[in-house]
């Protein structure tokens, strides 16, 4: 394509997309899908550790993500369910006793308290935190989401 050809092509793209705006959304989108696409599942996982431990995802946020980052048939199950039949705070609870369920038994004795907290989900920093079984503490590293935007 000849350089006037590709500047006619590239002013007429321009004007079509300030006729109609849903056309800069979409070309937005577009590439915002890919970049999201080409993320490796490690490399989500990893962004959500950081992004959970720092508090700057909600707590509806962690629940989904745990599940589709780390769970294993068992546990995606579980959380549907949990979303089909409970309702609001309690689904943390939920979550929360689902995870310690997976742990060894000293583990509920020691953190039994900090599960009833419904306003922080159960996190860690272990990858494979529903699909190994994780030793690691509960909320770790984490504390209650502050700020506007974040939280409940």
């Amino acid at each position: 394509m000849a350089t006037g050809e590709a500047l006619l092509s590239h002013f007429s793209e321009e004007e079509k997309r300030n006729r109609e705006k849903w056309r800069a959304t979409e070309e937005r989108l577009t590439e915002q899908r890919k970049s999201v696409l080409a993320d490796t599942l490690i490399e989500q996982q990893n962004l959500f550790v950081d992004l959970a431990k720092t508090s700057m995802l909600c707590a509806e946020d962690v629940l989904t993500s745990t599940y589709t980052l780390f769970g294993d048939d068992e546990a995606l199950r579980f959380f549907r369910g949990i979303i089909l039949r409970t309702h609001g705070r309690e689904r943390i609870t939920a979550h929360n006793f689902y995870v310690a369920s997976r742990l060894p038994p000293s583990f509920l004795a020691t953190f039994g308290e900090l599960l009833i907290d419904d306003s922080i989900p159960a996190i860690s920093s272990r990858r494979t935190m529903l699909s190994d079984q994780s030793k690691t503490p509960l909320h770790e590293g984490r504390e209650a989401p502050q700020g506007a935007g974040i939280g409940n």
